[in-house]
């Protein structure tokens, strides 16, 4: 289990660079600087250091041609559809959608946790990453930079087009050698085949103590990236979850699949095979947000999306992990390995939900329907985390005791309930959307009566078959093959929930129109009768968002700034200077943006909610459709639990992170550390 260890530790570290940046710890021209050593120093000094080393006749070549062939196959595949699907076709779109979707964090978070896996099986795995991570820089990523180009270029250049081109591509082609991962992988293959992979001990002395410095610092700026680009708009929700789930679910299949059938059958399939698919499940990279942020595009999928991928791939590769750890285990061990996980996603989902709790308590966030449902899914969240981290002690045990029972009941009860509120929530924000529900409390009545009278039907149906029952259970084997009243609760929540998110999408399609065309008529209406001072308003802000990068880097009036800038919080500063509220009016603004922050992020939390109630499902059907344990039902039954026990963690990431409440506290402890 030291894997799952090692994949909280990666999180921690980029938990704590995403606390630094909000608390203002580290800033712009500060993080710069990291950047920088990592990208300039450490990074390349790892690459050659490994490389210079590695005897290349090592190499199955085979893990290298099958995961380049998925990664192109999947390049052309989202570039094509995007092209299809956007009108008029973008070429810019979908370059970068299609860099995103194959471009993997391999360094900072794929490297350790390869590693942990394969250091005493197979050392020379986590090597392929020194291979694979340029052939995507040197192969794929500028085939997507080209059709940015081309479409700007196409459109702005005048003149001698096909001259303009030819210069860009001489000038991409010079970037990339310049670019040092690329530069030190050619003189590390070079060095290892010239000298015969020896390095002279104080070179690797210099290289591995810049190396080690590699892996904490790299996480660490990763948190700060999050950070600075983590918003996300409701606009683009469903779009960003479809990139990610290409990315995070379907990418790791065709890796899997091309090795399959790319490698001989008289080499070991099964370990390369899941040595890919391991590699695939790894979250996007930051790259196609700095591309896109170079090439002047928006960047508010791609950013989004770095941020959900990193969130979403803990559970896949957590389950693909144990895969690999448990290729020849026993039954027994396979299930003391699923009690364990339990027990740790557990461990960490506790003081997770806690947090949210106090965040909506501390904040008063319980007076609005939304809210009122979110806080009812906390606590149900908060009693299957309780149930599922004392769920390993009491299945050592072989009686019947109070213990046992409560667990039972925590552990079930609260994921009927989560389920149910999961499927309230949705039909409540599609409701919501409709404009109706909010003078009619009726619905609302109703909906929570229906709510409460079916969790106190699951506690009493649940309590009952615990006593009846002779044989006594653990609580893995009672949620998986409960009775016929869990199943149809968790299916009717699920049809409810689908058809909740799908009603929403659409009656939010019709609103967009509607807005489009109020919008286009009162600019023709109204644009001549803007102010001179809104104006000149409107142009500051414009140039603030714009400049925000020279202004950080080169200070405001020659002064470097001391704190990273906070867009959100220049925003608030702004409009409390320039217009004046009384107590009412700015508490029902606060009241506004909470509820608009909340349901952005409702409408994620629902979408993980569905995907872990299908797992469950499947998990469901699957135990009662074989006796034997398979490596894919083995493999769902971990994804289940993860998702499940790890439901806490998730309303952490989507609504306790971002709360003012933590980072006050420890501004708080700063000013008065440094006073002291």
């Amino acid at each position: 289990m030291y894997f799952i260890y090692v994949i909280i530790e990666c999180f921690s570290i980029i938990l704590i660079g995403y606390v630094t940046a909000k608390c203002g710890l580290i800033s712009e021209t500060e993080a710069i600087g990291i950047t920088r050593f990592v990208g300039y120093f450490s990074l390349p000094s790892l690459i050659f250091k490994s490389l210079a080393t590695f005897n290349l006749a090592d190499v199955n070549w085979n893990i290298v041609l099958g995961i380049f062939a998925a990664k192109a196959i999947l390049f052309i595949a989202v570039a094509v559809l995007t092209l299809i699907l956007t009108k008029p076709a973008e070429l810019s779109k979908a370059g970068l959608y299609g860099i995103f979707c194959t471009q993997s964090n391999d360094f900072a978070i794929g490297y350790p946790l390869l590693v942990s896996l394969y250091s005493k099986t197979h050392p020379l795995f986590p090597k392929y990453i020194y291979i694979l991570a340029p052939v995507q820089l040197l192969m794929i990523n500028p085939c997507g930079v080209v059709m940015i180009e081309i479409e700007k270029h196409w459109n702005s250049v005048t003149g001698n087009r096909v001259q303009q081109m030819f210069s860009f591509i001489f000038n991409l082609i010079l970037g990339i050698f310049k670019n040092p991962i690329i530069l030190m992988t050619g003189l590390g293959v070079l060095w290892s085949v010239l000298f015969n992979h020896w390095l002279p001990q104080i070179f690797e002395k210099i290289l591995g103590t810049l190396g080690d410095a590699f892996s904490a610092t790299a996480l660490f700026l990763l948190g700060l990236t999050l950070y600075n680009n983590s918003s996300i708009r409701r606009e683009t929700i469903f779009l960003t979850m479809l990139f990610v789930g290409v990315k995070i679910i379907l990418l790791p299949l065709i890796i899997k699949i091309s090795i399959e059938v790319i490698t001989p059958s008289n080499e070991n399939v099964l370990e390369l095979s899941s040595f890919g698919f391991l590699y695939g499940t790894f979250p996007a990279a930051p790259t196609p947000f700095i591309i896109a942020m170079n090439q002047e595009m928006n960047a508010d999928i791609v950013a989004a999306g770095m941020a959900i991928s990193t969130m979403l791939s803990g559970p896949l590769m957590v389950v693909s992990g144990n895969m690999v750890a448990l290729k020849s285990s026993s039954v027994a061990q396979i299930e003391e390995y699923l009690f364990e996980t339990v027990s740790i996603v557990s461990f960490v989902a506790i003081p997770c939900t806690f947090m949210v709790l106090l965040t909506f308590f501390k904040q008063r966030k319980w007076q609005t329907v939304i809210q009122k449902i979110l806080t009812l899914l906390f606590l149900s969240q908060l009693l299957v985390a309780f149930g599922g981290y004392f769920s390993e002690d009491i299945s050592q045990t072989e009686e019947k005791n109070f213990a046992y029972y409560l667990e039972c009941l925590l552990a079930v009860v609260g994921l009927n309930a989560c389920r149910i509120w999961c499927a309230v929530l949705a039909l409540t924000l599609a409701l919501m959307k409709t404009g109706r529900f909010n003078n009619s409390h009726r619905v609302y009545d109703a909906i929570m009566s229906i709510a409460f009278v079916t969790i106190f039907a699951s506690f009493i149906d649940i309590f009952v078959n615990l006593f009846m029952e002779k044989k006594r259970n653990d609580v893995l084997e009672i949620t998986k093959t409960h009775n016929l009243l869990t199943v149809i609760v968790l299916v009717i929540c699920i049809m409810i929930s689908i058809v909740s998110m799908v009603a929403h999408h659409f009656l939010k399609l019709r609103s967009m129109s509607y807005e489009a065309i109020n919008d286009k008529t009162s600019n023709e209406s109204g644009v001549l009768n803007v102010k001179g001072s809104d104006r000149v308003m409107y142009k500051r802000k414009t140039l603030t968002i714009e400049n925000q990068y020279e202004e950080i880097v080169n200070g405001v009036n020659g002064k470097p700034n001391n704190h990273i800038v906070d867009l959100t919080h220049t925003n608030t500063e702004n409009s409390s200077n320039n217009s004046q509220c009384s107590t009412s009016d700015c508490s029902s603004e606060k009241s506004v943006s909470y509820e608009s922050q909340d349901v952005s992020s409702s409408l994620i939390l629902v979408l993980v909610l569905i995907v872990s109630m299908l797992v469950a499902l499947t998990v469901k059907i699957g135990s009662h459709m074989n006796n034997k344990s398979n490596g894919v039902f083995v493999e769902l039954e971990f994804l289940d639990v993860a998702l499940n026990y790890g439901q806490g963690i998730a309303s952490f990431l989507l609504f306790g992170l971002n709360s003012t409440i933590f980072y006050k506290y420890v501004n708080k402890c700063l000013t008065k550390a440094s006073i002291a």
